[in-house]
């Protein structure tokens, strides 16, 4: 110690060792707080030199051990507003200095994977730095451990930019860079932080034009663009480490398929959703969404044996599922884009859910071009801009958005999107919704469907969720239990049929068949029929259904028309289907410009061919229990394997009816004038009616 002070009071340097033998001398507790400052002031008074500065980093550093090395970073010593910028340009930036987070090292180090942003506090990475603190805070004045810092490079950056607000210590920091051996490392000053940021750029790409660089910066300063940058790195930092080698493998996923199949070669192949994810989800009850998976990283293998996702989708689809969920990340999961077109050709008209951890807009017209209706963007991972354009692009493509959520913050920015669907993981404990969900509901428009993700399995479960809750996402415990048919059958109970009426001739029949919560109404435009309603008083009826935001579909019924003016009432009308109910054949159906239920009368037992040659082209057949022109029914046997999705209706009693069509699994039932219930005279018996079909 008294060598030391000999030294620095004749004004001569410290050497290597001197300063080595300090530094050990204050960590193993032999110098005392008074001998450090004496020597730290005795330093200032005489002034540091570039090899006193130089020894005490090369010292700090091989006492430092080390967290993680990333080489191909930027150390920079400037703000956190300069640091985040600089890494929203595309550097991989490091940035050592004050507390900022909690994270571990492992964790920093995927975080700066993810962003290209990190943040090491002082102490943590240099442990020498906390042996030191109690006499620089009392000294409260700039020491040579200030200076250290500017120079010191946690990860072994090969860049490194020292930014100052004054040109003092500029040439002491050059002259011990050059005895460090730091050939990459650039120290400017200023207050121009924009300026910063272009010499970072300029130094780390090595041919820059300066000037040019200054303005690109200024341009995406102005954009914003570094604040969402920041949101993004905050948001990651709370994001699980799994979670984090997803996204990082997801993006080289995604770069691999750009080069091998780039946008442009299939966009002109992708066609607009024709399956309503979100009308699905409207019906009344809470509608499953039943999710395809083979394995997660979280629970393991799921489905053991054979795993076939057209015979999954087909049993789902068959029991009652609203939408179908297909898991597709191939690393993690086990999936594939390839399971969702399989999905999507052995399924006739259920409307598909992609999830996947979309981070780029080409997956959406990937999504959407090997089957998907909807996406899932998980807020966790995104920002409000990519959130912003992901929802516009699925927009363009008639594809509906599920935003998953699982805190308020994430919920805030899923709202200022406007989200229409928000998925959220139900908590749910013995006692009922836990706490932390419960508070997350509260905040949820009232307009916005809700989907809570739970792995039940029984029916009574379903009373603990969310009462606002319309939609429910499980697929594992279906799978993992085997008979998937009878597993959606205790959850839910059997799959109910849609209920069309018709003949409806009034806005006041109308809206009291929305009340009912019928599924279809259909107002008949044939000429010669009595129940025929007029185009003007349809527009009427219709505007008001979508004022009203009802989910009841509307059918306009034709019988050998025009295709003109078929094709003009649709669009003019916005009607959601075409009945047709003549002898149109599959080149006038396939010219429709709405989605078709064909009528086929059942004449004799081969009509059922005739029938399902049609079923490519349209969406729903309407089949008659009885043979047309005749009581005499046709044999249900025939009906409980037709493949098709069919509306059934019948010229008989109610009770008879209800009778013939239990045995039987129709896709809708259809209530016409033979059920002798005109909705003008009676609405309560139609109410009872509605009542004892839902049953």
């Amino acid at each position: 110690m008294f060598d030391l002070l000999k030294t620095l009071g004749e004004k001569k340097p410290l050497s290597s060792e001197q300063m080595n033998s300090f530094i050990q001398g204050v960590a193993s507790g032999k110098i005392n707080l008074a001998q450090q400052a004496a020597v730290i002031s005795a330093l200032n008074v005489k002034g540091i030199t570039a090899k006193e500065l130089a020894a005490l980093v090369r010292t700090i550093s091989s006492r430092a051990q080390k967290m993680f090395s990333y080489p191909d970073a930027l150390a920079l010593s400037g703000t956190v507003s300069v640091a985040t910028c600089t890494s929203a340009l595309g550097i991989p930036v490091v940035r050592c200095g004050d507390k900022v987070d909690q994270l571990d090292f492992e964790k920093r180090k995927k975080v700066l994977e993810h962003t290209g942003l990190c943040f090491l506090e002082m102490e943590k990475s240099f442990p020498d730095f906390q042996y030191f603190s109690r006499v620089r805070k009392a000294l409260g004045m700039e020491t040579i451990f200030d200076v250290a810092e500017l120079l010191l490079n946690p990860v072994g950056a090969k860049t490194q930019l020292i930014v100052l607000r004054s040109r003092d210590k500029m040439k002491l920091l050059i002259e011990a860079a050059k005895l460090l051996k730091l050939k990459r490392t650039k120290v400017i000053f200023g207050d121009d932080e924009a300026m910063h940021c272009a010499h970072a750029l300029k130094l780390y790409r090595k041919n820059s034009n300066l000037k040019k660089t200054y303005q690109e910066v200024k341009k995406y300063l102005l954009d914003g663009n570094a604040n969402h940058h920041f949101s993004l790195y905050k948001k990651t930092t709370n994001t699980p480490i799994i979670l984090l080698d997803i996204v990082a493998h997801k993006k080289y996923e995604i770069e691999k398929r750009k080069k091998k199949i780039p946008l442009k070669k299939f966009l002109k192949k992708v066609a607009p959703s024709d399956r309503d994810f979100k009308d699905a989800l409207k019906r009344k009850g809470v509608s499953l969404i039943a999710e395809i998976l083979r394995a997660s990283p979280f629970e393991g293998k799921i489905v053991r044996g054979p795993f076939s996702v057209e015979r999954i989708a087909k049993q789902y689809e068959a029991s009652g599922a609203r939408a179908i969920s297909v898991l597709t990340d191939t690393q993690f999961f086990q999936g594939s884009l390839h399971h969702l077109q399989k999905v999507r050709e052995a399924t006739k008209d259920i409307p598909l859910l992609c999830r996947d951890y979309v981070l780029d807009e080409y997956q959406i017209y990937e999504a959407r071009f090997f089957g998907a209706d909807a996406i899932l963007l998980k807020a966790l991972i995104l920002t409000k801009e990519h959130m912003k354009r992901f929802l516009d692009i699925a927009k363009s493509l008639k594809m509906q958005v599920v935003f998953e959520v699982h805190s308020p913050e994430e919920l805030k920015l899923a709202i200022e999107v406007r989200a229409e669907i928000i998925l959220v993981n139900s908590r749910i404990t013995m006692k009922g919704i836990s706490k932390s969900t419960t508070n997350l509901l509260k905040n949820i428009p009232a307009d916005t469907i809700l989907v809570c993700e739970n792995g039940m399995t029984r029916k009574a479960q379903l009373k603990k969720l969310p009462k606002r809750t319309e939609a429910l996402l499980t697929g594992s415990s279906f799978l993992k239990r085997g008979d998937i048919s009878k597993n959606i059958e205790h959850l839910i109970g059997k799959p109910k049929p849609f209920l069309k009426l018709n003949g409806i001739q009034s806005l006041e029949q109308a809206l009291y068949c929305s009340k009912l919560e019928v599924d279809m109404i259909g107002l008949d435009f044939t000429p010669k029929s009595l129940q025929r309603i007029s185009y003007q008083l349809a527009d009427r009826i219709i505007r008001k259904l979508h004022e009203l935001r009802s989910p009841t579909k509307v059918v306009g019924i034709f019988e050998n028309q025009d295709l003109a003016e078929v094709n003009t009432a649709a669009e003019k009308l916005d009607l959601d289907f075409i009945q047709l109910s003549g002898d149109e054949q599959i080149t006038y159906i396939k010219k429709c410009r709405r989605p078709v239920i064909k009528e086929v009368p059942l004449l004799r037992k081969g009509s059922l061919n005739k029938a399902a040659k049609y079923s490519p082209s349209i969406k729903y057949l309407l089949l008659h229990l009885a043979l047309a022109g005749s009581r005499k029914m046709i044999d249900q046997k025939m009906l409980m394997k037709f493949p098709h999705p069919y509306f059934i209706s019948g010229n008989m009693p109610f009770e008879d009816f209800r009778a013939a069509v239990k045995p039987l699994s129709p896709t809708g039932i259809d209530m016409g004038s033979g059920f002798d219930t005109p909705v003008e005279k009676n609405f309560r018996r139609l109410g009872l009616l509605v009542k004892k079909l839902a049953a």
